[in-house]
């Protein structure tokens, strides 16, 4: 039981977007790892904004354990040779390849080398785009197919306390025109000073939690995981409502809850 009288029995977990920028650098994503270059040192060959080919050295003696190399100890060679762009592990223990610049002429493309046997970059360009409001994330450019990888951004994970509130449960069945379908609708409700706390509600007093930001899972407060909700399809906020309880002293309704509406879409709208 909580200060405000609200019983929060759960936790979400989100990852937000980022959109500190109006356009996006395209990022190059490799399998997870660890990652086995025991078999002796190998080069990676990528090219960055349609520039040159750089071939970067992966060298065995770089890593700890050459046989489970990290995304770290990769990433860090790479960055360190590349240049017009920057190479970083990711929270899946994947290895990112970004360009420094962003929008159409930011491509990054991992045109093969020995290390990709061992990586998997996928042998494709992938290019920047812009930020699609619709879509709910940043989106590639180059030909319409988006068969790379999407540049989109996210931060950190975020766990804050919350209720559910679940009109339609999203795991049951319905039948739909297509057969059987699954309910993916879920409202998740938020306490302001949480999000205050954690610095996500802006200086205008709005939450910083908005369309497009992606539900990970719901745990107990044991930090047990009660439900995951695997990306594709994902589970995405479409509708950020705020609300209260109670009167301040003036008067005035308190603005003092945050109800995230999310589902397995990205699109605007109920």
């Amino acid at each position: 039981m909580r200060g405000s009288g609200l019983i929060f029995r759960f936790n979400v977990v989100l990852r937000l977007l980022d959109t500190t920028r109006t356009a996006a650098s395209s990022i190059a994503t490799s399998n997870a790892g660890p990652f086995d270059f025991s078999a002796g040192d190998t080069v990676l060959d990528v090219k960055v904004d349609g520039g040159a080919t750089q071939n970067i050295d992966i060298l065995e003696a770089y890593f700890a354990d050459s046989s489970a190399g990290t995304a770290a100890e990769v990433a860090a060679q790479i960055d360190a040779a590349l240049s017009g762009g920057e190479s970083y592990p990711d929270a899946e223990s994947r290895v990112v390849i970004g360009s420094d610049t962003e929008g159409d002429g930011s491509i990054v493309e991992v045109t093969g080398g020995t290390a990709n046997a061992v990586l998997g970059f996928p042998v494709v360009e992938v290019a920047g785009g812009g930020y699609n409001d619709l879509a709910g994330g940043y989106v590639p450019i180059d030909d319409g197919s988006q068969s790379g990888q999407s540049p989109r951004r996210e931060g950190e994970e975020v766990t804050l306390p919350c209720q559910l509130r679940r009109p339609r449960d999203w795991g049951s069945q319905f039948a739909g025109p297509g057969g059987s379908e699954e309910r993916a609708d879920v409202m998740i409700g938020l306490y302001r000073p949480d999000l205050e706390e954690i610095g996500l509600i802006d200086a205008n007093g709005r939450p910083a939690i908005q369309l497009g930001d992606r539900v990970v899972r719901i745990e107990n407060l044991d930090d047990d995981t009660e439900e995951a909700f695997p990306n594709p399809p994902g589970m995405w906020v479409y509708e950020v409502e705020r609300g209260g309880f109670g009167l301040s002293f003036t008067g005035t309704s308190r603005f003092n809850l945050v109800t995230l509406h999310c589902r397995k879409d990205r699109m605007v709208g109920p």
